[in-house]
């Protein structure tokens, strides 16, 4: 008759092979690739316009000089999406300048409408 001893040594002597869980950390890693691949969306991206949305939203809030508060920004693989209205030309291009300046901005485009008094 075997022991308990016997038969919990018996399991820890299994066939030599993969982890059972080393297949679902594979099988994972290839549907993430897949995606990635199939969309060419990356996740790093998502990350990087939020930021720089963030960025953006952050300058205009801190301009004296302007009032940025319905301007509207999206951001799509670092370009900046400016929409909304600001009362003159003058803010028009201020808000385009002060998106520019933001680290990681790879172009503006400037939808902005100026109010007609």
């Amino acid at each position: 008759m075997a022991t308990f001893a016997d038969q919990n040594s018996a399991e820890r002597r299994r066939k030599p092979g993969l982890n059972p869980w080393a297949g679902v950390v594979l099988a994972l890693a290839v549907i993430l690739a897949g995606c990635s691949g199939l969309t060419g969306v990356r996740l790093g991206s998502y990350v990087d316009d939020a930021n720089l949305s963030a960025a953006v939203s952050e300058r205009f809030a801190a301009q004296k000089t302007a009032d940025f508060a319905r301007v509207k920004t999206e951001v799509k693989d670092g370009v900046i999406y400016l929409s909304g209205t600001v009362a003159s030309d003058e803010q028009r291009s201020r808000a385009e300048k002060v998106a520019f300046q933001v680290a990681g901005t790879k172009g503006v485009i400037n939808n902005l409408q100026v109010e007609k008094p």
